[in-house]
């Protein structure tokens, strides 16, 4: 009787796990790719958005006004849930629960406040957005973007001040009631020097909004032209437009920006002192000087009534007395422990409740948040301070663009203001954008590597449990 054998076991490939790991990693890589490109578009078209919604406001059909005044940030928030329902590659981070914990707080503090009959719905849900409009920019950038990104958005900074420049510069040449200076609550400038030259707003709806475009595009090309390698023809090109928009502008936040950026370029020159840096620091304060002296002969009446308006506001007014309530002022300011809800001291908050429109943000703090507006105020106030040390202690390893954009900061959270109008708000969240995109924690992609069979760390590329 013939014994049976078994049959051998059937041979299994070594290389089948190694194809299925290729397979994930190049499906994970690809996914990481079309999250980047889409985060990408995101952020430039916020960035567009916010320079050119004015545009549409003030000149397109009425209907448009009110789309535009939220699209931004509907825009924004749709973004992040589309990106969120797809389940795409995403960083870990803290600025999360710092966003959901704002909105919570607000939200709260606003429920109350129109229980004691402060505020409106509408006006709560527009002055939570001015608190919080910076962190979702930040946040949507943290969890979807790369470090390349950057590069993107300072040559758009770049083209969109070459469009600005045409229009500013015929604004200034027309009279306040041309169609060119049209506003969204009124068919006039409400903004004019002596002589009737009109405070320009470019494509935005206030003069406000052009000074912190010309403010974050001064520092974005200033450090191009000096320090950078790419693409400084165009930033050269758009320095120039900046230089000239800011000498007729009539705006004082300019001129006080300005001098900060010249003084911030010098002392990054000095610390880390070369032939090359040397030699592109004099000539570009050489070329900006010659343009400033073309610009006093071509527009010498619009520069004229930009210097009769400060004569005329010095006359009437402490500018260091101002300089400094703006910076501590809201120390001695009253305050209501609980305040009145977000947005109630805004200009859209004394259109609709009939309050006073606070100008100094800190104030604005106070009134509407109470005591929360006091820490807030001096957060606002630490975050100042820690960008000037930055500048002082990083002078001579930090990335030329981040102490540029730090300047900014420390002049906007010191003199400006965040929470005002859209634009403002809108130009806050891409200051503090650009200041993480030029970071050192954020130069490695999401998900550069695979996890390995049977690992249990996780890697950023992995889409995970969906937590906010």
């Amino acid at each position: 009787m013939r014994a049976s054998v078994a049959a051998p076991p059937a041979r299994v490939s070594a290389t089948a796990p190694r194809v299925r790991l290729m397979t994930r990693a190049v499906s994970h890589e690809t996914l990481e790719i079309v999250t980047r490109i889409a985060a990408r578009r995101v952020v430039v078209g916020y960035l567009v958005l916010w320079v050119l919604e004015g545009a549409a406001r003030k000149w397109g059909p009425g209907a448009l006004d009110e789309v535009f005044y939220i699209g931004r940030d509907v825009m924004l928030v749709g973004a992040l849930l589309a990106f969120y329902i797809q389940g795409l590659p995403r960083r870990r981070h803290p600025w999360w629960p710092l966003l959901w914990a704002g909105a919570l707080i607000l939200g709260i503090h606003g429920a109350i406040a129109m229980i004691l009959g402060t505020i409106d719905p509408m006006t709560l849900a527009m002055g939570m957005r001015g608190y919080l409009s910076g962190l979702m920019l930040l946040v949507f950038t943290l969890t979807y973007a790369d470090g390349s990104i950057l590069d993107t958005l300072t040559d758009a900074i770049a083209i969109l001040a070459l469009i600005s420049l045409p229009i500013v510069i015929t604004q200034v040449l027309s009279a306040p009631d041309a169609v060119i200076n049209q506003e969204t609550v009124a068919e006039s400038a409400n903004f004019v020097n002596g002589d009737g030259v009109v405070r320009p707003s470019g494509t935005f709806t206030a003069p406000m909004g052009l000074a912190s475009f010309i403010s974050l595009g001064l520092a974005v090309s200033v450090s191009r032209v000096t320090f950078g390698t790419r693409r400084r023809t165009l930033h050269g090109f758009a320095l120039g437009a900046l230089a000239l928009m800011s000498a007729i502008s009539g705006s004082r936040t300019i001129a006080i920006v300005g001098v900060a950026l010249v003084v911030v370029l010098l002392y990054i020159a000095a610390r880390r002192f070369t032939v090359r840096s040397a030699m592109a620091v004099l000539g570009m304060l050489t070329a900006v000087g010659v343009g400033l002296m073309v610009a006093n002969r071509v527009f010498a009446t619009v520069l004229e009534a930009f210097s009769d308006r400060v004569d005329q506001a010095s006359k009437q007014e402490d500018s260091g007395g101002r300089v400094l309530d703006s910076i501590f002022g809201f120390i001695t300011s009253p305050m209501d422990l609980w305040g009145a809800g977000a947005g109630a001291y805004s200009p859209l908050g004394s259109q609709r409740l009939g309050t006073s429109w606070e100008e100094v943000d800190k104030d604005k703090y106070v009134a509407e948040l109470g005591v929360l507006g006091y820490a807030l105020a001096f957060i606002a106030l630490a975050g100042a301070v820690w960008a000037l040390l930055h500048i002082i202690v990083r002078g001579g390893s930090a990335p030329p663009d981040r102490l540029m954009v730090l300047a900014i900061l420390a002049s906007t959270l010191l003199f400006v203001g965040v929470t005002q109008q859209p634009s403002t708000q809108g130009g806050f969240a891409i200051m503090v954008t650009l200041l993480v995109l030029t970071g050192r924690g954020f130069d490695p992609p999401p998900g550069d590597a695979p996890e390995a069979p049977g690992s249990t760390a996780r890697t950023l590329a992995a889409p995970g449990p969906r937590r906010g």
